[in-house]
């Protein structure tokens, strides 16, 4: 089971690129058109390079994207973890962990094709035209082998990006899908979080305020007071 999910996400030991350069080239006939063929296959696998090297970096970047989204997750939610039942916090725990090992497993399956030591793309070597050749055909035989040797190479180098950028792909989306439990956990756990229990003050026995009369009075006669002031007749029933 655990060597078919190592396997699933790339976990496996990858085969050595070799390829064998032709060194005799027999087939002489219709050398020009052959030419022409071997370049324009030699063409289709640096195209498919540079599409394979963008849909990685794209998703490199989304994963990065992601990852910063996560951090934001972790400042704002950290204050509210405590207050989450057991099981929840069990549950966002496992969750987050698997949802950042996935991520890594995209970064480090995305970014195996950067090691420019291990993929060294085959090419036309100035080489070539250094040498002397006795006629136009020699130099046109000498011109397919290195073409071919370049098309064999690349492409299956180009084949073992592209494992790469699949095996990326299902971490990637697997990650995807932890975060989506992660947001229905937390969704779920918001009905069932701990509700704060609110403070309460008993007081016993009744509440006596001293002096309450006299500050009556007192409120009386300043209202009064400034009633005379303004020579307003005041109904003395109104204080009473």
């Amino acid at each position: 089971m655990l060597k078919k999910i190592g396997t699933y996400l790339g976990f496996q030991k990858e085969s050595e690129i070799k390829v064998q350069y032709p060194d005799d080239f027999s087939l002489v006939d219709v050398l020009d058109l052959k030419i022409d063929y071997l370049k324009e296959l030699d063409k289709q696998e640096n195209e498919r390079q540079n599409t394979i090297e963008t849909k990685t970096s794209q998703l490199i970047g989304q994963t990065g994207i992601i990852f910063s989204l996560l951090s934001l997750f972790i400042s704002t939610y950290i204050a509210k973890f405590g207050d989450l039942l057991l099981v929840f916090q069990l549950l966002l725990v496992l969750i987050f962990i698997f949802t950042l090992l996935f991520y890594l497993i995209t970064i480090y399956n995305a970014t195996k094709y950067l090691n420019v030591i291990k993929y060294k793309y085959g090419q036309r070597s100035a080489d070539t035209v250094k040498n002397k050749f006795k006629d136009e055909e020699a130099f046109k035989i000498e011109e397919i082998k290195d073409l071919v040797y370049s098309i064999e190479r690349n492409t299956k180098i180009n084949n073992q990006k592209c494992d790469h950028l699949i095996f990326a792909y299902r971490s990637f989306k697997i990650a995807n899908l932890f975060v989506g439990c992660l947001a229905c956990v937390l969704i779920s756990s918001s009905y069932f979080s701990k509700k704060p229990e609110l403070s309460k003050i008993n007081i016993d026995g009744p509440i006596a305020i001293q002096g309450i009369d006299s500050t009556i009075n007192e409120l009386k006669n300043e209202m009064k007071a400034s009633f005379n002031k303004i020579k307003i007749p005041l109904d003395s029933s109104a204080f009473k």
